[in-house]
C-alpha cells in the first residue's frame, strides 16, 4: 500500500512515446520520477505534462503520399492529405517562339521547358492530417535564346528569338518571330515598264543571318540590255528595278561586187578584095552591108559598058 512520502514508481515515458507514435510533440514533462515522492494530506503534489500536435514540412524534396500514414509507427493513423505529392509541390515553367509569315514553309513553333522551375512548401499537422499551411510558388526560369531558322526566299524581323524569364505569376512566356517575303529583281524598258516575260529573281536568304538577304546578279532578257550586272538591296523586303535598253537591229552591211568589165566586140576585118563598108556598130550588118556594095559595084559596072558599048556604035 502506497503512503504518502513513498516513492513514486509511477513513469509517463510510455505514455508520451505512444502518443509521439499518433503525432504528438512533447512540450514540457514536469513530472520527473527521480527523487519524487507522494506528499502528504495537507501538501499534495499535481504533475503537469503538456504535448502539441506535431507539424512536418512537406518540400520537393521531402514530400508526402496521399493516401498512406503520416506516422510509420500508427499505420491506422492519420494519411497524407492531396496536394502533398512531389508534383503539387512543383510548377513548370515553358519558353514558346511563335514563327509566322512564310506560308507553308512557316517552322514549328519552338517549345523549351524547365521543369520544377518553381517551389512552395506545404505544411500537415501529424495528429490531424491536414494541411495547416502553404507558401507560394517560389523561384524563377532563365531560357536561352534561340536561333531563328532561315527560309529561303524569306527574310525574319529577328535573328534570336527567346532569352526570357519566366516566373510563377508568368510561368509560360512565348515570342514570336515574324518573316516577310524577299523582294525581287524586276527588268523595266526605258519607259519604266515591266519587261514581260522577264525572269524576275528573288533576293536569296542570308544563310548565316535570316534578317538579311544576299546581292543576286540581273537576269539577262532577250532583245534588251543593261549596264547593271548585280543587285545589293538595301531593304529585304522591297523589289528594285532594273532598267535595260531594248537592242535596235541593223541590217547586215554586204561589201558590193565590182562590175565584170563589157568586151567590146571587135569588127572583122575584109578580106583585101573586099570593099569595107561603114561601121554600123552591129557585127551580123556587115555580110549584108558587104553584099549591097558588090551590088551596087556591078550595076556601075554594066552602065560602064552599056555607054561603050553606045561610042562603038
Amino acid at each position: 500500500m502506497t503512503k504518502y512520502g513513498d516513492q513514486i514508481t509511477y513513469s509517463t515515458a510510455d505514455t508520451i512515446a505512444d502518443l509521439e507514435k499518433k503525432g504528438y510533440v512533447l512540450v514540457n514533462n514536469e513530472f520527473d520520477q527521480t527523487g519524487q515522492a507522494f506528499g502528504d494530506s495537507s501538501n499534495g503534489h499535481t504533475y503537469t505534462v503538456t504535448l502539441k500536435h506535431g507539424q512536418v514540412p512537406v518540400t520537393p524534396e521531402n514530400p508526402g503520399d496521399p493516401g498512406q500514414p503520416i506516422n510509420p509507427d500508427d499505420p491506422d493513423g492519420p494519411k497524407w492529405p492531396a496536394g502533398t505529392a512531389k508534383s503539387d509541390l512543383l510548377e513548370d515553367a515553358t519558353q514558346t517562339i511563335h514563327y509566322t509569315g512564310a506560308g507553308k514553309d512557316t517552322p514549328k513553333d519552338s517549345v523549351t521547358p524547365h521543369e520544377g522551375a518553381f517551389t512552395k512548401t506545404v505544411t500537415v499537422d501529424k495528429v490531424t492530417g491536414k494541411i495547416v499551411s502553404e507558401t507560394d510558388f517560389t523561384g524563377q526560369a532563365n531560357f536561352e535564346t534561340v536561333k531563328t531558322p532561315v527560309v529561303n526566299g524569306y527574310h525574319a524581323d529577328k535573328a534570336l528569338a527567346g532569352g526570357l524569364t519566366a516566373t510563377p505569376d508568368q510561368p509560360n512566356v512565348s515570342d514570336t518571330v515574324t518573316y516577310q517575303a524577299n523582294g525581287k529583281v524586276v527588268p523595266v524598258d526605258e519607259n519604266g515598264k515591266p519587261i514581260s516575260g522577264a525572269d524576275q529573281p528573288t533576293y536569296p536568304t542570308d544563310p548565316s543571318d535570316p534578317t538579311k538577304v544576299l546581292p543576286v546578279p540581273v537576269p539577262a532578257v532577250p532583245g534588251y540590255t543593261t549596264k547593271t550586272t548585280i543587285v545589293t538591296p538595301s531593304d529585304p523586303g522591297a523589289n528594285t528595278t532594273v532598267t535595260y535598253e531594248k537592242v535596235v537591229d541593223e541590217a547586215p552591211v554586204t561589201p558590193a561586187t565590182p562590175a565584170k568589165p563589157t568586151a567590146t566586140p571587135r569588127a572583122k576585118q575584109a578580106p583585101a578584095n573586099q570593099a569595107t563598108l561603114p561601121q554600123t556598130g552591129n557585127e551580123d550588118d556587115a555580110p549584108v552591108a558587104v553584099a549591097g556594095g558588090l551590088l551596087a559595084g556591078l550595076m556601075g559596072l554594066l552602065g560602064l559598058l552599056g555607054f561603050k558599048k553606045k561610042q562603038d556604035d
